[in-house]
Formats: C-alpha cells, structure tokens, sequence
C-alpha cells in the first residue's frame, strides 16, 4: 500500500480524482481516502499536524511497516517555474536546523532540497520550501525503513508569480497535468515495495537459519524468536552485529532483541 499524506483537501483532490480513491467514513479524526493499493490522508497544515496524521494512519489504518509513505503537496521556490515538480533529496527544518536526509529512488524525476517553515514564508530560496516536510519524515522514520519513505513537491510559486491558493481549480489543475508521473511514480514505489519485501524476506529466513544453528533454542523460543525476527527485518535490511550474543541462552536474545523492538 501507499500512504499518502497530504495537507489540505485542495492538493488532495486531484489525487483522489487520479487513483479513484473514496472516502471511507470508518475514520473521523482525520479525512480518509482510499483503494485496494492507495490511502490518503488530509493532515491539515502544518509539521504537526502531518505528524498526527502520519500517527494516526499507522495505528487507525494500516498498522504495517512494510507500506509506502508520501508526502505530496504544492511548494515554493525562488525561480522555478510553477508545475515543476521535484523529490525531495534532503530536509533542513528551520525552527532547529535539523537536517534529515529522504531515501532516493532510481526513478527518473529532478531532485531538490526543501526547507520546513514554522509558517507560510515570503523570502524566497534556492530551496523549496513548505511546512510539512520535516514533521512527516520524523514521524514515518518510527513507523517504517527510510528505503519507503519519500516525499514529492509540485512548485506553486516563485518570485515573480503565484497560483491563487483560494482558488481550488487553480491549484487542482497545476496537479492534474502531472497525472501521468504521479501514476507512473506510484507505480515504481509498489513494485519497488514487493522487491524489498522479497529481499526482506530471504534475509530473514538465512539469518533465522544461522541464528537456531548458532544458540541454543527450546521449541518455544524458535517460536518466539522467529516472531521477534520478522518484525526486526521489516524495518531493517541487516542484523546489527552486536545485537545477539550467540554464547548466551535463547531467552538471553529475546530479551535483548525485545528490549532493541521496544517490545
């Protein structure tokens, strides 16, 4: 699946138009559209807000590391042209400086940096700049590997010019005439998706291999200890080194390996 979070319905409808997403009532807190292979949800503005919404789909909706997130929504930027739309390479919050660094598909699409306002700002940058950006990547880091994570900005004005944000036909359709990339994208993040999973999935059952050759495991613990693996291997691509202690008892490492789970 693809979470999308998105701040304010005006970005989100054209969206919704494209993947024929529906509204589910099932949720209340937050606006909730989806399918079989997308979710979206309307955060409102603001850093903190697409935190809550990040949080909320998590444990309201999906409750599963291995799905997608984007952060989709209209941006600003000294001179590129309105329509230009960019993945975002890197994050500097600007309340605190905190810079974060988003995972970079292969897929064809220009890159940029982008900065996270406290609120709406006029002093146009060579960056772009909004106010999502860093709370969604802060809060789906909890919740998901950094390799699923990204976030996709359309530029919504410039320098010279800007698109009338009361006016939801201008804004819908500087979104829809990039239709086609944002299925194509979307398509590359799902296949992507299985790839990784697949890749999981064979580290997983090699290590889990290793592992009940190398410590001694009662048929409970295997148990246990498979269970504590998968959701271990859902959220990392690799087994830290030090994480287990193969001359300690089997109930040593799950207790380790819970405490490392926050379990």
């Amino acid at each position: 699946m693809i979470r999308f979070i998105v701040s304010t319905f005006s970005e989100a409808k054209p969206i919704i138009d494209i993947f024929k997403l529906k509204k589910n009532h099932d949720y209340k807190k937050f606006s909730v559209f989806d399918s079989d292979k997308i979710s979206l949800t309307v955060s409102k503005i603001g850093k903190v807000n697409s935190a809550l919404a990040v949080a909320y789909t998590f444990y309201k909706i999906c409750n599963n590391k291995n799905d997608i997130w984007l952060n989709f929504g209209l941006c600003g930027h000294k001179s590129y042209e309105i329509g230009s739309i960019f993945l975002v390479n890197k994050i500097l919050d600007n309340s605190n400086d905190k810079v974060f660094f988003p995972f970079i598909t292969n897929f064809k699409i220009n890159t940029l940096s982008c900065i996270t306002l406290e609120k709406k700002g006029i002093n146009y940058k060579d960056s772009l700049f909004e106010m999502e950006s860093s709370g969604f990547f802060q809060a789906t880091t909890k919740f998901s590997s950094k390799e699923l994570i990204f976030i996709l900005k359309i530029v919504s004005d410039n320098e010279l010019k800007s698109v009338n944000f009361e006016n939801s036909e201008e804004i819908y359709n500087i979104i829809i005439e990039k239709e086609s990339v944002l299925k194509n994208f979307c398509n590359h993040l799902l296949n992507l998706n299985k790839m990784t999973l697949h890749k999981n999935q064979n580290i997983f059952n090699e290590e889990t291999e290793r592992i009940f050759n190398k410590i001694n495991l009662t048929f409970t613990e295997k148990q246990q200890m498979r269970t504590l693996l998968k959701l271990y291997f859902l959220k990392n691509s690799k087994l830290k080194f030090d994480l287990l202690n193969e001359s300690k008892s089997g109930s040593y490492n799950i207790k380790k390996l819970k405490k490392y789970l926050s379990l």
